[in-house]
């Protein structure tokens, strides 16, 4: 029997709790997602390696405290998230099917957090969990 879990969750925890990168024997679906996200190609590796490591969306938008926003870093943040999520859609199809203990859905992040109301991407992520 397999378990439903969000692709951003599955990353989490191979990279995070399964420790993949170092662990001496990780869990065998945490090699599968390894390999699978090794396979992508550059600059999308990276940018999903970096964020399950850190176990965070990447950040799309401005510090609360900036009284001044640089647009061009704004547009540059949001177009990194948008890669990282349709990253996210091609290793949930990559790896449906191909895992032993996990069925993997999602994305369940947002494909542009900043078009929704706070209210309802709060509802959003709940849901989620």
């Amino acid at each position: 029997m397999t378990t439903r879990i969000d692709i951003e969750h599955l990353l989490d925890w191979a990279f995070r709790r399964e420790s993949v990168e170092t662990r001496r024997n990780p869990h065998g679906d945490a090699l599968t997602v390894y390999w699978a996200v090794e396979a992508l190609p550059e600059p999308y590796c990276s940018l999903v390696k970096r964020q399950a490591r850190a176990g965070i969306a990447p950040k799309w938008q401005p510090d609360p405290g900036l009284s001044i926003v640089n647009l061009s870093e704004l547009r540059q943040a949001r177009a990194r998230y948008g890669a990282w999520h349709k990253t996210l859609g091609v290793l949930q199809r990559t790896l449906e099917g191909a895992l032993q203990t996990f069925r993997v859905t999602g994305p369940a992040a947002p494909a542009a957090p900043w078009t929704i109301s706070a209210s309802n991407l709060s509802n959003r992520r709940q849901q989620a969990l």
